[in-house]
């Protein structure tokens, strides 16, 4: 699958040209849709845990990860089922993604 590089702005500022994909996140009838960043030297799927309240995503309870981000601080992470709709694959996709309070980008990594 071949993708346009796009720019991508936060609240932060313009981050540049990125590989971004357009995905739906499902939970049971609650969905957001966001632009990921398509990143193949993550392992995990990360996305905020704002996704997961606007998901209907209860966090407590769930099995906790660390994750280290490149400027070596250590964010804790939630994990959870979550089905990716991908436009153009006719069906959804469920895999595990990482919830974390410091992440501004939404991310796609290698699994799942």
């Amino acid at each position: 699958m071949q993708r346009k590089y796009r720019y991508f702005r936060t609240k932060l500022g313009d981050f540049g040209k990125m590989p971004l994909l357009e995905v739906r996140l499902r939970n049971g009838e609650n969905y957001i849709d966001v632009d990921c960043l398509v990143d193949s030297g993550a392992r995990d799927s990360m996305f905020h845990t704002d996704f997961a309240d606007e998901l209907g995503i209860d966090l407590s309870g769930r099995e906790q990860q660390d994750y280290y981000a490149v400027d070596g601080n250590i964010m804790p992470g939630w994990v959870a089922p979550v089905q990716v709709v991908i436009n153009g694959i006719e069906r959804p996709i469920q895999i595990e993604v990482a919830f974390v309070e410091d992440n501004e980008i939404p991310l796609l990594g290698q699994s799942g």
